[in-house]
């Protein structure tokens, strides 16, 4: 999943101070002269496409359509909007209510309002805590997550439905999934056999398949909720 780049730039400068050649760092070098070529090998950072936030939760409200909002603090004392839908995952059944913990993930390639505090519309949430390890993310061909943290390798002991909750028989690759695990080895990418595995709904792109992530995101839609979140928070001022 990593790739490299070679990038070279001209820089205009004068480095009448440094030795005829000066090495900065594994892999840079720079000769000293006015015209100084610079020539470096870059590693790609690779960001996943489900981001989380966690914390404590401080109130809830209700839309019109049905939908919950729930303002949640960090323990930086930040804050943030949860917009919980019908096509909200949860992975356990504790009730939500003021006072416990909550984990929100989202797509984070998904168009956002730019607010504060920033509002959140979640795809999966975990409401207080759990010994396993969760993963939200897109998986490759190779059931590697997009940002390279995570390789899954599925048993016949591996539980693995839908997220309607049915038994789940397709492929895996370039989906969405949420993956529960304990136990990982120490590698990058690090490497589990999942204790469960769930595939979300919502499609997966992956420069594989060469699709514009984004391009079955209804983005008119998103923002049309979130108006209406903003719109029954301040009304229930």
């Amino acid at each position: 999943m990593k790739s490299k780049k070679i990038i070279s730039a001209v820089v205009t400068a004068s480095l009448l101070t440094l030795p005829t050649t000066t090495a900065l760092g594994a892999g840079v070098e720079i000769a000293a002269s006015q015209n100084t070529v610079v020539s470096a090998s870059v590693e790609e950072v690779q960001q996943s496409n489900f981001k989380s936030f966690k914390g404590t939760v401080k109130s809830m409200t209700e839309t019109e359509k049905g939908n919950k909002v729930i303002v949640v603090e960090d323990s930086q004392g930040g804050e943030s909007h949860f917009i919980i839908n019908e096509k909200t995952y949860f992975i356990n059944d504790t009730k939500i209510e003021e006072g416990v913990t909550i984990t929100g993930y989202y797509d984070a390639t998904r168009p956002m309002i730019m607010i504060y505090p920033p509002q959140y519309v979640i795809d999966v949430a975990l409401v207080g805590d759990m010994k396993e390890t969760v993963k939200v993310d897109l998986f490759d061909n190779n059931l590697v997550s997009v940002d390279n943290q995570l390789k899954i390798k599925v048993d016949k002991d591996t539980e693995i439905i839908s997220q309607d909750g049915t038994k789940y028989g397709g492929q895996l690759e370039n989906k969405n999934l949420v993956v529960i695990y304990d136990i990982a080895t120490k590698s990058i990418p690090a490497q589990t056999k999942p204790i469960k595995v769930i595939v979300l709904d919502k499609e997966g792109n992956t420069p594989e398949n060469d699709v514009k992530e984004g391009s079955n995101i209804k983005s008119n839609e998103v923002i049309k909720l979130i108006h209406q979140v903003l719109k029954s928070l301040t009304v229930n001022k």
